[in-house]
C-alpha cells in the first residue's frame, strides 16, 4: 500500500477527478464502502465502475471532470488510477481508459455518471505470460498468434492485502524487488488453483505472495508444498 504522500505522484490532488482544459490526466477510485453509499466498484482484475463527481444527494451535474469523463470515450485516452481502501491507503492500479458511461437514475438514487472503465496496463508486468509465450515458440523468430483467454475473476483485496503482510516480500527467497517508483514487485499464487478441476477458493489461507521467478516456478510444478507439515520440495532441493 502507498501512504498519500507516495500515490501523489500518481494524482496530485485529493478530488476523485484531475484534468486539465477538459484532458482527463488522473482519477482516484475509493473503495471505502462505509464512508460511501455507492461506492466504485472493482468488477474484475481489469475492470471498473467509478462514479462521477458531483455527491448523490442531487442529480449530479455536468462538472469539468464528468465532462472530461465523458470526452475520454470519444479520443480513447488512457490515464493512471489510484485506489483508496482505507485512511492514508491507497494503490496504484495501472492505466485505464474509459469504454462506456451512463446516466441516470439507479437503485433509489438521483440520476448519476457511472463510468466503465478497463485497465489497458497494468502496474507490473506479466512475467508469466511472457514466458508461456516464450517457452511456446518452436523457433527463434517472433511469430504472432491470436488466442482467447477465460479468466477466472479473482478477489483482488485479498492479494492486495496479503502482499502489505508480508511487506512485499516474496515467501519462498525472502526478496523485495524494489524498482524505484510504486510497491516492490510481488505477486499472488493461490495454492489451489481456482480453475476446473481444482475449483480451489479465493481466500487468503489459500494465497502465498511470490516473487515473479519463484511464481513461475509454481506454475509449472518446479516448486510444490507437501500437504504434511506444509514444507516446499523443488527439483533443485533448495
Amino acid at each position: 500500500m502507498l501512504t498519500w504522500q507516495e500515490a501523489r505522484r500518481y494524482h496530485p490532488n485529493q478530488k476523485g477527478i484531475h484534468q486539465r482544459q477538459g484532458q482527463i490526466l488522473s482519477i482516484c477510485a475509493s473503495f471505502i464502502e462505509k464512508k460511501q453509499k455507492y461506492p466504485d466498484q472493482l468488477l474484475s482484475e481489469d475492470l471498473m465502475i467509478y462514479i462521477g463527481e458531483g455527491g448523490l444527494t442531487q442529480p449530479q451535474p455536468d462538472s469539468p471532470g464528468n465532462l472530461a469523463l465523458k470526452k475520454a470515450k470519444e479520443t480513447r485516452a488512457i490515464f493512471p488510477v489510484i485506489a483508496k481502501w482505507g485512511k492514508n491507503q491507497y494503490e496504484y492500479l495501472g492505466k485505464w481508459q474509459v469504454i462506456d458511461w451512463e446516466y441516470s437514475p439507479l437503485q433509489g438514487l438521483p440520476a448519476h455518471y457511472r463510468f466503465l472503465l478497463r485497465r489497458v496496463e497494468p502496474p507490473e508486468t506479466e512475467a508469466r505470460m511472457a514466458k508461456k509465450i516464450i517457452l511456446s515458440q518452436e523457433s527463434l523468430q517472433p511469430r504472432r498468434a491470436a488466442f482467447v483467454t477465460n479468466r477466472i475473476l479473482r478477489d483482488t483485496k485479498v492479494i492486495q492485502e496479503l502482499k502489505a503482510l508480508y511487506r512485499y516480500t516474496c515467501q519462498v527467497c525472502h526478496n523485495r524487488l524494489n524498482r524505484g517508483f510504486g510497491d516492490p514487485i510481488v505477486e499472488g499464487h493461490h495454492i489451489k488453483p481456482l480453475g476446473h478441476p481444482h475449483n480451489g477458493p479465493d481466500i487468503p489461507e489459500n494465497v502465498i505472495i511470490l516473487c515473479p521467478n519463484h511464481h513461475a516456478l509454481f506454475d509449472i510444478g518446479a516448486i510444490t508444498i507437501v500437504n504434511s507439515g506444509f514444507k516446499l520440495t523443488h527439483f533443485q532441493r533448495f
